[in-house]
């Protein structure tokens, strides 16, 4: 467990708390549980979920949000959603985050991701990962040409536009003189 606070009806903000280097928020809107309920937020096993099953990917931040009410789960969606940033170094552009459906990792749709930050709206339980793209590498192949930049292109373009001119230069200048 990281942390757990009782949030009553009028809403609250638990955090930041940092969880394996990110800087996690939760904001409660008021209304968003008719009684007072306990949220807790636990810290994930970020090597254990490693990609998460999402090829080319590395977990690098993630929480655990659970509610309860009068000592149980809290039962339904909440009345209001609320609102979870993660904030990181380690969060890209470009960067997937993903929650737990109870078998596998799924995308979630209504993410924002920025450079070292990933919002979530959500009205149920849920656990967070954000994964983070791997560097990808060129793959080598045997016997081929090496890449080529445009640039030869280009000058070789010109010259064709330049011979052209000329030649029609050329052209002209034939026919004055046999007129």
């Amino acid at each position: 467990m990281t942390t757990s606070r009782t949030i009553r009806p009028d809403g609250g903000t638990i955090g930041p708390v940092t969880v394996d280097g990110a800087k996690i928020t939760l904001v409660i809107p008021a209304a968003a549980f008719p009684v007072s309920v306990q949220i807790t937020m636990t810290r994930p096993n970020l090597p254990a979920v490693g990609s998460a099953g999402t090829a080319g990917y590395k977990a690098v931040a993630g929480v655990g949000i659970q509610v309860r009410g009068n000592g149980s789960a809290y039962p339904g969606t909440f009345l209001v959603p609320l609102t979870l940033t993660i904030r990181s170094s380690s969060i890209t552009s470009t960067s997937v985050v993903v929650v737990w459906n109870g078998t596998a990792f799924v995308t979630e749709p209504g993410i924002t991701v920025i450079s070292g930050a990933a919002v979530v709206r959500f009205d149920t339980d849920r656990d967070f990962v954000v994964l983070y793209p791997l560097a990808t590498t060129t793959a080598t192949i045997p016997g081929a040409t090496r890449a080529v930049t445009g640039k030869r292109f280009i000058e070789e373009g010109i010259l064709a536009c330049a011979v052209i001119v000329l030649g029609a230069s050329g052209v002209a200048v034939g026919r004055r003189r046999s007129a």
